[in-house]
């Protein structure tokens, strides 16, 4: 049977999809969707001389970097499952992180994964720990994690905490593949542009589906992320939240590329993201989506004059748009700024198209405590509810017009009221 098998990975390592569904038995494990081929234990207590391959100080490695090399290694050695193939990948390694690790010689990060091309030196790498786990880069000065063209995946039990850096405190993906399925990305900031917790460019994709990203500071933009010609795609019981920026994008900030929101949730009742402008999300390019039961609720604009756009924020080309389950909630912009849109400001140049979900709660100090529409702003909506008077879930626009919706330059189309699924609006044309 054994001998079978070998020869069976023989074909399988060719990334025939058939041989690897026969072989499925033979792989000690699945983890997050990948056969699983190799676990490499590291403790801050270990040694880097020891093998590696169970727990414990007297079995661990001491390094990150060194379980790294290892994992390399053995990949190039030529008898992986799946080396080579993309669809479906090779089989994974997973690193396990027992305590706290404090140091690394990645150049790019406290932790440097990049690969010449996806699956060319490295398999999917699996990040999880115990107890938990941590990976501190407070003392170093850098990010905590840095992915180029490799495939990693964030398990549960493990924290990516403590970097700083010019942007992507906590974690840079460019040109490859990063998922979180669980952990934490936390306490970590920027010294120069945007996304304190992460940074994703350069086709880079960042798949969101469990976890938490919080307690983060950027200098500019993009307090817990920035997508910079990237993918970002958010679902399940994932949480951005307790962020902070000084400018635009305290949970999230699209400079171009998408952000797909199919779950999960932006802001906290008691950990609210904050920025001047979009204190939820910031959109100046690109496009985001929201769907299925995905939620931007309490977000909060600074206490300063003039910050617009409690919960989302949209400029110049950039595009947004609501549909099923979604729905935008007790955003805040308090009574210390003049600023409007409690729940969206829809700034110059970009749409917003509303085919579903619902917007209420929401409290702008000035005009539209729902939405807030300048004169050059677009708004299409097909369905949907943007609750105002007299329900007891309203928006509210305190010290101005629109409780449920405001449009800048024609205050007859101005409603308190609720705006119901059967209402539409096609740019400034009204139909009941």
């Amino acid at each position: 049977m054994f001998v079978l098998a070998a020869v069976l990975a023989v074909f399988a390592g060719c990334g025939n999809p058939w041989m690897r569904s026969i072989l499925a038995p033979f792989y000690p494990e699945e983890n997050a969707g990948y056969p699983l081929h190799m676990t490499v234990y590291v403790d801050p207590g270990g040694n880097d001389n020891n093998n590696g391959l169970s727990p414990g100080i007297g079995n661990a490695l001491e390094t990150v970097d060194e379980a790294l090399l290892r994992i390399k290694q053995a990949y190039s050695a030529g008898s992986w499952p799946g080396r080579g193939g993309s669809s479906p990948p090779p089989a994974a390694a997973k690193i396990i992180i027992e305590g706290t690790i404090t140091a690394g010689s990645g150049t790019d990060g406290m932790v440097d994964i990049s690969d010449g091309g996806i699956y060319a030196a490295y398999p999917p790498i699996i990040l999880a720990g115990t107890g938990p786990g941590e990976l501190d880069a407070t003392t170093m000065s850098k990010r905590v994690l840095y992915v180029e063209n490799a495939d990693v995946t964030l398990e549960s039990g493990l924290e990516l905490f403590g970097g700083n850096d010019n942007d992507g405190g906590g974690v840079y993906v460019t040109n490859g593949k990063f998922t979180m399925n669980g952990g934490f990305i936390r306490n970590n900031s920027t010294t120069a542009s945007g996304g304190g917790g992460v940074f994703v460019t350069n086709n880079g994709i960042f798949n969101m589906n469990g976890g938490t990203i919080e307690n983060h500071i950027s200098i500019t933009r993009g307090g817990g992320v920035y997508v910079h010609s990237g993918q970002f795609n958010m679902s399940g019981d994932a949480k951005i939240l307790n962020n902070t920026v000084s400018d635009d994008g305290g949970g999230v900030y699209v400079h171009s590329g998408n952000f797909n929101m199919s779950g999960g949730t932006i802001g906290g009742s008691t950990t609210p993201n904050t920025a001047n402008h979009g204190a939820g999300v910031y959109i100046s390019g690109g496009n985001f989506s929201m769907s299925g039961d995905a939620k931007i609720h309490y977000n909060e604009i600074t206490p300063i004059t003039g910050g617009d756009g409690g919960g989302v924020y949209f400029s110049g080309s950039g595009n947004f748009s609501m549909s099923g389950n979604a729905s935008i909630s007790y955003n805040l912009i308090p009574s210390t700024s003049s600023g409007s849109g409690g729940g969206v400001y829809a700034a110059g140049g970009g749409t917003f198209d509303m085919n579903g979900g619902t917007i209420s709660g929401n409290t702008a100090n000035n005009n539209g405590g729902g939405v807030y529409i300048t004169n050059s702003g677009n708004f299409t909506k097909s369905g949907g509810f943007i609750y105002g008077s007299p329900d007891s879930s309203q928006n509210t626009a305190v010290g101005g017009s629109g409780h449920a919706v405001f449009f800048n330059g024609a205050p007859g189309l101005n409603k308190d009221n609720n705006v119901e699924p059967s209402h539409t609006f096609n740019g400034a044309i009204w139909t009941p």
